[in-house]
C-alpha cells in the first residue's frame, strides 16, 4: 500500500508560487519539490504575479494574500477565470479574505510539509 506522500507524487503537477517573503517562498518550493511537483513559476510582487497568472501555463497556485502591502486578490480573480486551482496562504486569519473567496482553501503560515501535502492533494483531486 502506498503512503500519502508517494500517492501524491504520482500527481506531479506544475506549481506557481506567489510569495513575497524569500525564505517562505524557498521553503514552499522545497516542500512542493519533495512532494514531487515542479516549480513552473514564482513571483514576489503583485505585478509579476498578474502577468504570470494571465499568460503562463501551470497546474495550480500557492498564493500569499499579502504581497508587500498589496492584496493578491486580482491574481485570484485571474486564476478563477482560467479555472486554475489555487489556495491562499497567509499569516492572517480567514477574516482577511474577501467574501467572494470564502470557498477557496487556505493554509495558515507557518505550515508543515504534511499540511501543505494535504492542502495540495485536496486541491488537485477536486
Amino acid at each position: 500500500m502506498q503512503n500519502s506522500t508517494s500517492a501524491l507524487m504520482n500527481l506531479k503537477a506544475k506549481a506557481f508560487v506567489v510569495e513575497d517573503e524569500d525564505l517562505v517562498a524557498m521553503l514552499t518550493e522545497d516542500f512542493l519539490e519533495v512532494l514531487g511537483h515542479e516549480i513552473a513559476f514564482s513571483a514576489a510582487t503583485l505585478q509579476t504575479g498578474l502577468e504570470i497568472a494571465a499568460n503562463e501555463h501551470f497546474d495550480f497556485c500557492i498564493l500569499d494574500i499579502n504581497l508587500r502591502g498589496e492584496r493578491s486578490f486580482p491574481i485570484a480573480d485571474i486564476l478563477t477565470s482560467r479555472s486554475i486551482p489555487y489556495l491562499f496562504v497567509s499569516g492572517y486569519s480567514r477574516e482577511g479574505i474577501e467574501s467572494r473567496f470564502v470557498n477557496v482553501a487556505s493554509l495558515p503560515k507557518p505550515f508543515t510539509l504534511q499540511a501543505l501535502e494535504r492542502a495540495v492533494s485536496t486541491l488537485l483531486t477536486k
